[in-house]
């Protein structure tokens, strides 16, 4: 093999749902919990709305010389790391 060949080797080896797996090579540490899978599905949805809105908003522009007074924000859902979520002790609900 040279140094430009990728490492094609294939192992027989399938990955349940909802494991966590990580490594090279690969290695399953444990099953989610469902607060888990649901606070996942919940950051990629935002994730899919943020670029959504983009896509459909995003224009060439000029930059401005300064920043305009009152400016206002881009408004996007506040999402919580997991940990600060368990932290407070908050339940974790598919908002779809």
């Amino acid at each position: 093999m040279t140094c430009c060949q990728p490492y094609t080797r294939r192992l027989r080896w399938s990955v349940a749902a909802q494991a966590l797996v990580a490594g090279v090579p690969a290695k399953f540490f444990r099953s989610l919990r469902a607060d888990e899978v649901a606070w996942n599905l919940t950051g990629t949805k935002t994730h899919q709305d943020l670029t959504r809105r983009c896509l459909s908003t995003l224009q060439e522009v000029q930059p401005l010389a300064q920043a305009e007074a009152n400016r206002p924000s881009v408004l996007a859902p506040q999402v919580k790391p997991l940990i600060a979520t368990r932290r407070d002790g908050e339940q974790i609900s598919l908002s779809f």
